[in-house]
């Protein structure tokens, strides 16, 4: 079943900074639209869970624990300056993740 972290034909990752097993996706120029369920006398807004997302580039995939961003060389340089080994395609995610030594059977498989 798509989705279910523990298949043999997913792909694991884990943070080389603080050990996380989620990457989150950051993206830039994307218009985000959600609806609004409440609204009360003070302002305060409570949001539904619905989203639509439209546009957008990837900027970079990271660890949703610490922010460690994913390059192809695994150096960390300021995201202020220019990178060109930050992943930024889902394509190069899979294979930096291929190469990892956790992923290292479903590699030899592929």
């Amino acid at each position: 079943m798509p989705g279910t972290p523990d298949s043999a034909e997913y792909l694991s990752f884990e943070c080389p900074n603080c050990g996380g097993t989620t990457i989150e996706e950051i993206m830039i120029d994307v218009t985000v639209s959600t609806s609004i369920a409440l609204i009360d006398s003070d302002g305060h807004i409570d949001y539904d869970m619905d989203q639509t997302n439209d546009g957008g580039e990837v900027y970079r995939f990271q660890c949703q624990t610490c922010g460690h961003y994913i390059t192809t060389d695994g150096v960390q340089a300021p995201l202020n300056q220019p990178v060109s080994k930050i992943i930024t395609d889902c394509d190069e995610l899979a294979k930096w993740l291929l190469k990892q030594p956790y992923n290292q059977e479903k590699a030899d498989d592929s």
